[in-house]
């Protein structure tokens, strides 16, 4: 069973076989086992790169890749994602799945007879207060292990000093999770004292270190804090005003909407909540856009996906800190962005009151409603 096609729009899986390893290889002649090449329409498309499983009870599945565009052929902001195909076999030996097309619902495995049903694997919290030792498996970060020496968890905060400049490529301050779903929410609650421009700290959507949006605080000119966006897009800075005066000290609350193709940013700094006047491009983040051509030829691959998290910078070596009370993470059926155009936002409690006896904020966000 190989790949072929690349892994963008051509990708594909077939098999082929022989009675001795180093061949000669006999083709499928039914074609490829798995692709969704010949159907723009399918909204499961990239399928490709094939493992095939037999289940405790004699059943067949393939695991494979997929992605799942915005529009037909365009871009996918999820990046690639897993499936699941059930496997028959014909007569003289060769899989099958039904059509050669990735199906969108399959039925699950079934369970051995003889074990006894477990119970369904929770869904992880959409709030992390940060209160475990270690971060959770839901996390990642960019070029450098979580170590001690710029993130440190602690009860009721996440402390995470600044690292190099956004477009740095070798020691970021960056604490992200994966994007899975193209309507989802993230927030955090932040406390930073930057001094000079050179102190950033906030809450990014981000793809690589050429493409991003950023929602932060900083310190303008004279000193006095301010919250900014920051989009850089194929490598090209985009600031986009205006600029928000904070008072000093003061938390403020961060919150990025996801409704592909469009992000929103808003905060709350203790007064209810504010959307920033701006609609950002959220296709950006994404392989299609990521990837970049000179002269004809490939020479940036985008192969990653979106991700949220929190990111903070220390352009001078000052040994600023910020600190993020909470994370939280949700996904969502329904738009976010209609929610927000057809009703007022409640107003929220003080930026980062929480509920601990609950371990999530005391209000539940809007794209969950």
């Amino acid at each position: 069973m190989h790949a072929e096609g690349g892994t963008g729009y051509e990708h594909g899986a077939a098999v082929a076989r022989s009675r001795d390893l180093l061949g000669p290889y006999e083709a499928d002649p039914a074609g490829p086992l798995l692709t969704s090449r010949g159907d723009p329409a399918l909204k499961l498309q990239k399928a490709g790169h094939c493992s095939v499983v037999e289940t405790a009870t004699g059943q067949w599945y393939a695991a494979h890749i997929v992605a799942r565009p915005h529009t037909e052929r365009g871009r996918c902001v999820l990046s690639r994602e897993t499936a699941l195909q059930p496997v028959t076999w014909t007569d003289d030996g060769w899989p099958r799945i039904a059509g050669a097309v990735p199906a969108v619902a399959v039925p699950a495995p079934a369970l051995s007879p003889a074990r006894v049903p477990e119970p369904p694997v929770p869904e992880p919290p959409a709030n992390d207060c940060f209160e475990a030792p270690a971060l959770g498996p839901d996390w990642s970060t960019l070029r450098r292990p979580a170590g001690r020496d710029w993130i440190e968890p602690a009860p009721g905060r996440l402390r995470i000093r600044g690292g190099q400049s956004p477009v740095g490529r070798r020691t970021p301050s960056l604490l992200a999770r994966r994007v899975t779903a193209p309507r989802c929410s993230f927030e955090t609650s932040l406390t930073f004292s930057p001094r000079t421009p050179d102190h950033l700290a906030g809450l990014t959507a981000y793809y690589n270190t050429r493409n991003w949006h950023y929602l932060y605080v900083t310190a303008e000119d004279d000193g006095s804090p301010a919250l900014r966006a920051l989009s850089c897009e194929a490598g090209r800075l985009v600031a986009h005003e205006p600029a928000v005066p904070l008072e000093p000290g003061r938390p403020v609350v961060l919150h990025a909407q996801f409704d592909v193709p469009a992000l929103r940013f808003s905060y709350d700094t203790g007064r209810g909540v504010q959307l920033l006047p701006i609609e950002l491009d959220a296709t950006v983040l994404s392989d299609e856009h990521a990837d970049e051509f000179h002269d004809g030829q490939l020479r940036v691959l985008g192969f990653t996906g979106a991700m949220l998290g929190l990111w903070v910078q220390d352009l001078d070596g000052a040994g600023v800190h910020a600190d993020f009370a909470y994370a939280t993470y949700r996904t969502s059926q329904k738009s976010p962005m209609t929610a927000i155009r057809r009703r007022r936002w409640p107003r929220y409690p003080s930026p980062g009151q929480i509920d601990r006896s609950r371990g999530e904020r005391a209000y539940a966000s809007v794209s969950s409603r």
